[in-house]
């Protein structure tokens, strides 16, 4: 009896046709999972927004500076991790929060509520940085601008220098005051600044504090990089997510 079945050449083509589509597929696939990620980053922050928000309005209080009676360091970098820990608890415990160990001021206390957002970590398993505003000094926190290459095909670092300050004033007279350092400065006068280190897992506003010259910097560093945060309505990350 004549048995049936594939022959090498049948299964070669078989196997050379999955691997074209597992080719085609998989690069796909991992820009869906990026651009979902990114999606819910954003509404995350949306949602802490918010939720800051009705804290100061129950305060009373213009912005978060007024809410601590001490501040942890006047270095971005040191001060970062623990703001991060005062924000989370202030989020999920409201006023309980001062039994944790956020220095909070007594009329603040004595007008918070319970709870407001039991806040996880973002997309990629960290914790969400927060900083309070205003800002004051150099503005630390930057949106990221994607230059085209140079003729040499090298990527290029965007400087906001008096020349970009020039450009967007055309714009929208006003913008920040040139500062030289990579990327757009954000907004002095927000309340608080909140983002995600985002997908590299590195927190790039801590970079500038860090370094402060641009020359300093890798080339492909830019200025805010893949983090997703809430002053850039622009959404500069998106790039790195395969926007």
């Amino acid at each position: 009896m004549k048995r049936s079945g594939f022959t090498l050449i049948e299964l070669l083509v078989v196997i050379a046709i999955i691997s074209i589509l597992a080719a085609i597929a998989v690069p796909n696939i991992a820009r869906y999972i990026a651009k979902a990620q990114m999606a819910k980053a954003v509404s995350e922050i949306s949602s802490i927004e918010l939720s800051l928000t009705k804290m100061l309005a129950d305060s009373g209080k213009k912005d978060f500076s007024q809410f601590f009676t001490s501040i942890p360091s006047a270095n971005v970098a040191e001060a970062l991790e623990i703001y991060k820990d005062w924000f989370y608890k202030l989020l999920r415990v409201g006023r309980a929060a001062i039994n944790d160990n956020v220095p909070l001021r007594s009329e603040v206390v004595a007008r918070l509520g319970d709870s407001y957002l039991d806040l996880g970590k973002d997309p990629w398993d960290n914790r969400y940085f927060f900083y309070p505003g205003p800002w004051k000094g150099p503005m630390a926190f930057r949106s990221h601008v994607r230059l085209p290459e140079n003729a040499a095909g090298e990527p290029q670092v965007y400087v906001y220098d008096a020349n970009r300050k020039a450009e967007r004033d055309a714009d929208v007279p006003g913008n920040p005051r040139a500062d030289g350092l990579p990327g757009f400065p954000a907004p002095r006068s927000m309340n608080v600044y909140i983002w995600s280190a985002g997908q590299n897992l590195e927190n790039d506003q801590a970079i500038i504090e860090m370094y402060g010259d641009p020359n300093a910097h890798d080339p492909l560093y830019k200025g805010g990089g893949d983090d997703i945060n809430n002053w850039d309505n622009n959404a500069g990350w998106s790039g790195f997510y395969g926007g």
